[in-house]
């Protein structure tokens, strides 16, 4: 493989170009791109990962089964307070196979704010969003209620991996964090830890951060829809996510937000925290097991209560039962009667033949007695 990304290093543009075309592949981007998706390619050649005839798709890295992309708008003013309390008003989402490499479909509500209830015209200047769209909007608890629906519906609570893209820690440390607080409600677990695709872009491509503008225009691609505005903004990022995976970059979450609380009136502060791929694998691994857990013991419960319902649901068996316990110990208690009767018998039998014995011996005492009074007169008469 090394002589073959010097092969590829020492090559021109125009001569990357011509190779990509030859292989059916991706020819837009800049020189840097076009070399990273060529070396790319024989190197997933080398290690087998394409099939034959398939050479244009090998995008292989599927850990995640979907990706979402989030790209909120937020209140704001042309000159904002250190202090100031933004609050989400747009909330899209885009949900990208990562087998198919496409859009698989499109989330996207309009939020009420309730601190800064009335737009400012910097705000509604920028982000197109209009006075009369927030006012006819849900508020925050009940779009993130529906949200969280919707990714029920696609299999996003535990049936399917996935995790959050983001263009920056904005969106999850900042605005959902800050807009949770104001709301009063928790912060959901899908946002704790994201994807940065910044960070992802300038890793697989060795560029240096750079926003949504600078990435599109390296791959060699032009902004479609109006910027910031969070649906637009949020398929022009998820378009970015798709080349990566297509030249084979392996995404995974890199933040979550800092452990620490930030200083409100710093709002250059830290927000979040790095997070290593071997964390990244290991927390998503954890949550498909605690998930798997969670429905192993929904239905060991659920048969429990089965079970419980079967033992409740024939009464007569359980009388019967009762009944048959209570004639055992009636017989019982017959048996132990009679027995006492028969000893009792017994004892007043023994008890009559000691006394007719006792009688008898009596009288043949008295008998005795009476014979011997007799012959002794008789011998005193004998005297005389």
């Amino acid at each position: 493989m090394s002589l073959k990304n010097g092969e590829i290093n020492k090559m021109t543009k125009s001569e990357i170009y011509d190779r990509l075309l030859k292989l059916k592949l991706d020819t837009r981007g800049q020189k840097e791109v076009l070399k990273k998706r060529l070396k790319n390619f024989y190197k997933r050649k080398k290690l087998g990962m394409m099939k034959p005839r398939k050479l244009q798709n090998f995008a292989t890295d599927t850990y995640y089964d979907y990706l979402c992309v989030i790209d909120f708008e937020a209140t704001c003013e042309a000159n904002n307070l250190p202090t100031y309390k933004h609050e989400i008003i747009e909330f899209p989402l885009i949900l990208i196979d990562t087998k198919k490499l496409q859009i698989v479909d499109e989330f996207h509500s309009y939020v009420r704010p309730v601190l800064h209830s009335e737009l400012s015209e910097f705000c509604t200047s920028l982000t197109g969003i209009t006075q009369q769209q927030v006012a006819e909007a849900d508020c925050f608890p009940t779009v993130l209620e529906r949200v969280n629906t919707w990714l029920e519906s696609h299999g996003l609570n535990g049936q399917h991996r996935f995790t959050v893209v983001t263009d920056g820690p904005w969106d999850m440390a900042r605005f959902l964090h800050g807009q949770c607080e104001i709301s009063g409600i928790a912060h959901p677990k899908w946002g704790k830890k994201w994807m940065n695709i910044r960070k992802s872009f300038s890793s697989f491509y060795d560029q240096r951060r750079l926003r949504l503008s600078l990435m599109l225009d390296l791959l060699g691609l032009e902004f479609e829809g109006q910027p910031h505005s969070g649906l637009d903004d949020s398929r022009n990022i998820a378009r970015i996510v798709i080349c990566l995976l297509r030249d084979g970059a392996e995404l995974r979450v890199n933040e979550r937000r800092h452990a620490g609380q930030a200083p409100v009136d710093d709002p250059e502060a830290r927000l979040t925290s790095s997070v290593s791929r071997w964390e990244a694998e290991r927390s998503s691994d954890e949550e498909q097991s605690e998930t798997s857990s969670d429905e192993q013991q929904t239905d060991k419960q659920g048969a429990d209560k089965c079970t419980g319902e079967k033992r409740t649901e024939n009464p007569s068996d359980k009388k019967q039962e009762e009944c048959i316990d209570k004639e055992g110990a009636k017989q019982l208690n017959d048996k132990h009667d009679v027995n006492k009767h028969s000893d009792e018998e017994q004892v007043e039998k023994s008890s009559d033949k000691d006394q007719a014995e006792n009688f008898n011996g009596k009288k043949q005492a008295e008998k005795c007695s009476e014979k011997e009074l007799a012959h002794l007169t008789s011998g005193i008469t004998l005297s005389l």
